[in-house]
């Protein structure tokens, strides 16, 4: 009989070696996620044709819906032709798929006047794609929010994701019931699943409380079809069909630590899964105001073993507005991902709210499987957030915190500043880097004098830099108090004096060793358990008053030696509502 240690090494072996396919043994590391353009083209996720174009569904300024492609994998898009006028009222194609009969498969949302509902609406092309049937309505009441998938199964069953609005539900459960319709005549009828998911709500919660919502679906090698669902639980869901979409599993909590946004996965040509989601705590109320859900950053990871192993973990896109004082109403952040791979082995994500926030990215895949990553803030503090939160007459806003200064002994190289410099929080750090169940962070730091105290947090997930819910909810913490003294060891950093501190942890020993220029210093037990790994560093102020000295860092690295997290066996429980 094969012990399960000996299983859960060789399935850490095979995830140390999933990104190393011999089409993927690159020689020159990846380029980082950027931006192409900084305004979709596009409200559907693209399809890829055999050919390498990708075909996506826009509407036009006169409410006519267009159909645009691109022949360089998103940086130009050509607009074809207006395809046919906007069936009386405002709408907008949310989902489109080619289907075995050769033709066109086009939903859109149209607005209900009056009404906080869509009616989801349905065309079909002529099999070449130029004409059009009329519209016809297949979901009569859905509830605001996003439609974004649409598949096709070998069988040719169509099968589009949904949500609807169950009127005064209350929690333990939200309004909304999340479940599939499908076609298996092309289109012409359509059923409903007789599966009705739900998730978990609380009382006290900070956002609104919807429940199970805008679900999208991926189909797996052994035919089942896995499907991610928006909650409110502090995870996203996930739900399993084995019979094409007829019947459903229930709903439970994934590995996908997640705020109150939808995710997205999909398959590469290589076969490998992505997926994309808001790897976020939800944020806690600041000084007894709600404060909007916390959609900063979007992330990616990957899996080559249809979802066993999962590896990276890392911000594919960070709101270039984090920093800054928010707009006063609307959505806005890095949510609502769609992804699809490109022909030359990239993916073009589409994703963001709000204005001046929704971008066009390119990612390249291999970039996930990467297992180091520093910042020596030559590149200011990109990929770094540092904004705390302040009342501004009953609007929780935003201002900058902690900056970066001239470094003082090196000409024209800069240093991060973390303090309290006045009666706001003190400052916070965030940078996030590889996942791993084990590794270490290299931190070149100096305590300045009449350092008021700091510390130095990994975390699993991205916390809002001054939410209290990071302070507890770190997975180690390593406190440095007013005298310099290193957690509960007798070594004490000097004022004035640079030193490399290299915290080495291991999530399966529960324990992270911490040395100091070269020597042992002390070790630290984890501060809660988690099934996933480290892939945030927080820097802090822990000063109790003003602190106008704190510390500067120079520079930080990240090492990951066992890049992979393993899907445990029983899924995490759901998370409860913290208040301040």
């Amino acid at each position: 009989m094969i012990k399960k240690p000996f299983i859960i090494v060789l399935m850490s072996l095979a995830c140390l070696f999933s990104c190393l396919t011999p089409e993927h043994r690159i020689q020159q590391a990846p380029e980082p996620p950027f931006v192409i353009n900084p305004e979709p083209v596009v409200t559907t996720t693209p399809i890829r044709l055999s050919d390498g174009r990708l075909v996506g569904f826009a509407p036009m300024p006169d409410g006519r819906i267009s159909r645009r492609e691109t022949y360089d994998n998103g940086r130009t898009w050509i607009l074809r032709e207006p395809l046919f006028p906007a069936d009386g009222g405002p709408n907008s194609p949310v989902a489109a798929v080619w289907g075995k009969d050769g033709r066109l498969h086009l939903f859109l949302l149209q607005f209900r006047e009056g009404r906080n509902f869509h009616e989801l609406h349905y065309r079909r092309s002529s099999k070449d794609g130029t004409n059009w049937e009329q519209s016809k309505v297949i979901v009569p009441d859905v509830f605001i929010g996003a439609l974004f998938d649409a598949i096709c199964l070998e069988s040719g069953r169509i099968i589009i994701p949904l949500h609807y609005r169950v009127r005064q539900r209350k929690p333990p459960t939200g309004e909304n019931i999340t479940t599939v319709i499908y076609s298996d005549d092309n289109g012409e009828t359509w059923t409903q699943s007789h599966t009705k998911l739900t998730a978990p709500c609380f009382e006290g919660y900070n956002g609104n409380n919807f429940g199970a919502c805008e679900p999208r679906l991926l189909v797996m090698k052994d035919g089942r079809i896995w499907m991610l669902i928006r909650t409110q639980a502090g995870f996203l869901y996930e739900s399993f069909s084995r019979d094409e979409g007829t019947t459903w599993s229930d709903a439970k909590p994934s590995i996908f630590y997640c705020t109150n946004s939808p995710g997205s996965a999909i398959r590469l040509q290589d076969r490998r899964i992505v997926v994309f989601w808001n790897n976020c705590e939800n944020t806690t109320p600041f000084d007894g105001h709600r404060v909007y859900t916390c959609r900063d950053a979007l992330h990616a990871a990957i899996s080559n073993d249809e979802g066993r192993t999962w590896r990276g973990f890392r911000e594919v896109y960070l709101d270039p507005f984090r920093n800054d004082p928010p707009p006063p109403k609307g959505d806005r952040g890095t949510a609502y991902p769609r992804a699809v791979g490109t022909a030359d082995g990239k993916i073009l994500l589409i994703s963001g709210q709000g204005i001046d926030r929704q971008v066009q990215i390119i990612v390249d895949p291999d970039w996930l499987c990467q297992t180091t990553h520093e910042s020596d803030f030559s590149d200011s503090l990109n990929g770094w957030s540092v904004f705390k939160r302040f009342l501004d007459n009953e609007f929780v806003s935003r201002m900058p915190g902690c900056e970066l200064i001239p470094h003082p002994t090196q000409t024209g190289a800069r240093v991060l500043h973390i303090r309290r410099p006045d009666e706001n929080r003190p400052d916070v750090a965030e940078w996030n880097f590889p996942q791993g169940r084990s590794g270490s962070v290299t931190v070149r730091l100096m305590l300045k004098e009449s350092f008021a105290g700091g510390a130095i947090d990994l975390a699993d997930r991205y916390f809002q830099p001054t939410d209290i819910s990071a302070v507890s909810e770190c997975i180690f913490h390593m406190p440095i108090d007013v005298n310099g003294r290193l957690g509960d060891s007798g070594i004490h950093l000097k004022p004035g004096q640079w030193y490399t501190l290299i915290l080495h942890w291991d999530v399966s020993k529960g324990n992270c060793v911490a040395t100091l220029d070269g020597k042992e210093a002390t070790t630290v037990a984890m501060h809660r358990p988690t099934h996933l790994g480290i892939s945030y560093l927080l820097l802090r102020s822990t000063a109790h008053k003003t602190d106008p000295a704190g510390f500067l860092v120079e520079s930080v690295r990240a090492q990951v030696t066992e890049p992979c997290t393993i899907r445990p066996e029983n899924p995490p429980e759901p998370i409860q509502p913290r208040d301040e």
